[in-house]
């Protein structure tokens, strides 16, 4: 994996220092700025090939900055907010995560190639979270399904079945001559958790899809998700979570 020169732009001391020891972890060069000021003189000695910059920062809005500069912006740009930007638009090149950033989407965005990171912008239109998704999503589940509460969990029976021996082959993921069977696991774990309302593990199971199709390898951490991500999900079906148990399982959590 090639490192590469990211410039943070953050006066958050806990999310500034987190994105730096996660970024050096990887293998990349990473400066820090706490300020825009800071940032344009960083800037101006060139080098970087991302920029990761946070909205509220203490001399202004990260989005209008970005916006202001030229057209196309000279890096890919990774902006970062707790605000919801939902119908905002973005300058060409920026991909907007919501605080706090997942790890995976974000390494998804470092790491990955400018044609696959154009393909990921474009279907990622909501960035909620992955951390932030259901576990069990039930009402749009029962929704796509007509209201039928059987049917929703004859689904999820086949699916429990399915997870309960995905571990084998979730370990074979960061395997090279594994590319074509890791490929058609995930594309059929997406499509059958979009069914059932496994939204978490739905969404990690896209990212690494991408990933793989894009000819990138899976790290160590994005492995570790998914396999946290797949165990919490089989604990709850294995336990016959039906749609009020699933919400309740929620609450209490």
């Amino acid at each position: 994996m090639t490192a590469l020169t990211c410039l943070i732009v953050d006066d958050d001391p806990i999310a500034a220092t987190w994105l730096l020891e996660l970024l050096r972890s990887r293998g990349h060069i990473a400066a820090l700025s706490a300020c825009l000021d800071h940032a344009q003189s960083q800037l101006a000695n060139g080098g970087f090939d991302r920029i990761i910059i946070d909205r509220r920062l203490p001399d202004g809005d990260g989005l209008q900055w970005l916006q202001q500069r030229s057209q196309p912006l000279p890096w890919p740009a990774l902006l970062t907010s707790g605000d919801e930007l939902s119908g905002t638009a973005l300058p060409g090149g920026v991909v907007f995560l919501r605080k706090p950033v997942d790890q995976g989407r974000l390494l998804a965005w470092l790491e990955i190639g400018t044609g696959a990171l154009a393909a990921l912008a474009a279907g990622s239109e909501d960035e909620a979270q992955t951390a932030e998704l259901p576990v069990l999503s039930d009402q749009p589940a029962l929704t796509r399904l007509g209201g039928r509460i059987e049917t929703l969990q004859a689904l999820r029976l086949m699916l429990l079945k399915e997870l309960q021996t995905a571990e084998h082959w979730i370990s074979t993921l960061p395997q090279p001559g594994a590319l074509a069977t890791s490929l058609s696991h995930l594309h059929r774990l997406g499509a059958a958790c979009a069914l059932t309302g496994c939204d978490r593990l739905g969404q990690a199971s896209g990212v690494l899809e991408s990933l793989l199709r894009a000819g990138h390898g899976i790290s160590r951490e994005q492995q570790r998700d998914i396999e946290s991500i797949l165990a919490l999900t089989l604990s709850l079906l294995e336990r016959g979570a039906t749609p009020v148990q699933a919400s309740s399982a929620r609450t209490s959590g």
